[in-house]
């Protein structure tokens, strides 16, 4: 069996224009309804964590309106704060969300670039 006998690959990769127009396809669809009302106890807390960050500055020990302290991982909340300092330090559902819909726009994007570039631009789309 020689080099050229093996199965042929597509080109690798996905074109730039391609990933642009998914990028924003993506972000679409995940940003269905990022402005709805919170649902629970879950996100409304979230929430209490992000304004007890930007309004009070507790960046590394967020308290909700109980006084309890967050023990999650505090990336997002961090992210969701730089967020919302950067557009008028202002938290809604939004401003909550939007981390959240970047990073699954993000994880699509590179699902389908290496979808794209190891198994076929078919298969990544």
């Amino acid at each position: 069996m020689t080099e050229g006998d093996g199965p042929q690959v597509a080109a690798r990769g996905v074109p730039a224009i391609q990933l642009l127009a998914a990028a924003i396809l993506v972000f679409v669809v995940f940003a269905q309804g990022i402005s709805a009302p919170f649902q629970k106890d879950a996100e409304p807390q979230s929430a209490e964590w992000i304004v007890s960050m930007v309004r009070d500055g507790h960046w590394f020990n967020p308290r909700d309106y109980y006084g309890f302290l967050d023990r999650k991982p505090p990336l997002y909340y961090w992210l969701s704060a730089l967020a919302s300092k950067a557009t008028g330090g202002r938290v809604d559902e939004t401003r909550a969300r939007i981390v959240s819909v970047a990073a699954a726009t993000l994880i699509a994007m590179e699902v389908l670039a290496w979808t794209a570039s190891e198994i076929g631009v078919a298969e990544g789309w």
